[in-house]
């Protein structure tokens, strides 16, 4: 006797949150691109670096530690936007999911691996794995520094 093949496909919602979630990363990513290509044009010389005025002086931006993510206002956005096309519900508050954000960067900057950060997440956020999988992978494609 055959199965039957309805028993073996996943729920149909299952693909349409995968749909959507890749749909996301694919519109933040070119809405990056794009910005960092329109960056790219009006820098085309690094400016001087001025000199250090005394050793209590902040470090440059580029000394901190790449596991710790600076978020400008285009990148952020670009997150939640991503966020809100999987879920609205994700970006509710939108500290909270910036505040997430930076913390799943952080896990994945030391090296764990992307399911142990989705339960993380899941866990954190109250919500399901599949969610917690099109959030991290917002994040890593929008806000986490890349290699």
């Amino acid at each position: 006797m055959r199965d039957d093949p309805l028993r073996t496909r996943p729920p149909p919602w299952e693909d349409l949150v995968k749909r959507t979630a890749a749909t996301a990363v694919v519109v933040c990513a070119l809405a990056l691109a794009g910005a960092s290509a329109c960056a790219g044009e009006s820098q085309q010389e690094p400016a001087p670096r001025p000199p250090a005025s005394s050793p209590a002086s902040q470090p440059p931006v580029s000394t901190l530690p790449s596991s710790v993510p600076s978020f400008d206002d285009a990148r952020r956005q670009a997150f939640l936007a991503a966020l809100r096309l999987v879920d609205g519900g994700l970006a509710a508050d939108e500290d909270k999911s910036v505040e997430q954000a930076r913390t799943a960067c952080e896990d994945l900057a030391r090296g764990e691996d992307e399911g142990t950060v989705r339960d993380g997440t899941a866990e954190a956020l109250g919500t399901s794995r599949d969610k917690a999988s099109a959030f991290v992978t917002a994040a890593r494609t929008t806000l986490c520094p890349q290699e």
